[in-house]
């Protein structure tokens, strides 16, 4: 069976996605008081008139090139419903589902429209899985 690189994208952006969540929760437990966090906003480029992102604070955002292409990682905070809202404001958006699943309550999904690829994963509260629950993390990358 020959895997094509929009698969291998999906994969790689799952799995990369998972990582940042789980490292995300690895974060904290400083014994040092916090002064206010840090603003984060969105990476240069990011397609945000094409991807439209969930309701919620803004905790992580990043870009990347891989293989000449720009890749964006964003992380938003949402509420409980988050991924749920996440997937449909895809969906409503023209983005087709690839795939999607859920295991161990880490969930997953992949579209593609408006020329991007875009892999969604979040973590359900109180599952067993490591994560920031009702974090919703986009990884971004033209097609």
């Amino acid at each position: 069976m020959t895997v094509g690189p929009t698969v291998r994208r999906a994969v790689a952006a799952t799995m990369l996605g998972a990582a940042l969540v789980a490292g995300t929760a690895a974060c904290g437990g400083d014994s040092q008081p916090s002064s206010a966090p840090a603003t984060v906003s969105l990476p240069d480029g990011f397609p945000s008139g094409h991807v439209p992102l969930v309701e919620g604070s803004l905790i992580a955002a990043s870009k990347r090139s891989q293989d000449g292409t720009d890749v964006y990682s964003v992380t938003v905070q949402a509420d409980v419903n988050g991924f749920a809202a996440a997937r449909k404001k895809l969906v409503d958006g023209g983005f087709a589902v690839s795939s999607e699943g859920d295991e161990s309550g880490t969930r997953t999904l992949q579209v593609t429209g408006h020329g991007y690829f875009v892999s969604v994963t979040a973590v359900a509260p109180g599952s067993e899985s490591n994560g920031v629950p009702n974090a919703v993390n986009y990884q971004v990358s033209k097609e």
